[in-house]
């Protein structure tokens, strides 16, 4: 199977949200993922701020996705309880990597440490998610 813009359903899964009988909104700072989401969707930035580090933070409501969503059998998932769509498991390898990749976009990161005692670095890659069942889920992909 094939999931259609898996990189932006990522996305939505991170940084999204998607009710039942709403548009999906997404809200980042991140011009990339900005930038990624507005060429691949139609969209309208419903409110815009400045942000402590000088990155616009806009909020984004995006048009037609609410298709790919609904069709993945994600609507309705909100913060605690969103999960990856059942039909990952039996993905081709690209879409996997993709949705993941997206997910990693939004609410991962890669962070180097260097051990002076052993002369070594170390790299360490983080997801942080309120779900601890979509944790386990990337966890059994990976």
């Amino acid at each position: 199977n094939t999931i259609d813009n898996a990189r932006a359903i990522g996305i939505f899964i991170g940084d999204g949200s998607y009710l039942n009988n709403s548009s999906v909104n997404l809200t980042s700072c991140d011009i990339e993922i900005q930038q990624f989401i507005e060429n691949l969707y139609p969209c309208i930035t419903t409110d815009s701020s400045l942000t402590k580090d000088g990155k616009i933070l806009k909020k984004i409501r995006v048009r037609k996705a609410k298709y790919d969503i609904n069709k993945l059998g994600i609507s309705g998932q909100t913060k605690a309880n969103k999960r990856l769509p059942e039909i990952i498991n039996t993905c081709d390898k690209n879409s996997i990597t993709e949705l993941l990749g997206g997910l990693y976009d939004t609410d991962g990161c890669v962070s180097t440490t260097y051990n002076k005692k052993r002369n070594k670095y170390s790299t360490i890659i983080n997801l942080t998610q309120s779900s601890k069942e979509l944790l386990e889920q990337v966890l059994y992909l990976l």
